[in-house]
């Protein structure tokens, strides 16, 4: 995730927000462990979910004491399965 854009700010927080079904912005239940810094600034972050599952998440940031969220993106998670020959 990359926090961007106007003049440089300062980021209290940055993180990613998630939950196995669609919500509202404020609404996810799970998130990853937040970072602070200055705008132009690239951020990454860690999801441990079950092995088979869809989720939705959205980039949440705070900048200059401004509340943002992206839109809400989804993936799903299938498990790996492997041949006996």
């Amino acid at each position: 995730m990359e926090v961007s854009g106007g003049m440089a700010g300062n980021i209290d927080k940055t993180e990613i927000v998630w939950d196995f079904n669609k919500g509202n912005a404020t609404d996810y239940s799970h998130n990853t462990t937040s970072m602070t810094g200055k705008t132009p600034m690239e951020f990454t972050g860690k999801l441990k979910i079950p092995n088979t599952s869809t989720i939705y998440f959205r980039a949440h940031a705070i900048v200059d004491g401004k509340e943002i969220f992206s839109d809400e993106s989804q993936i799903t998670i299938y498990p790996e399965y492997t041949s006996g020959y």
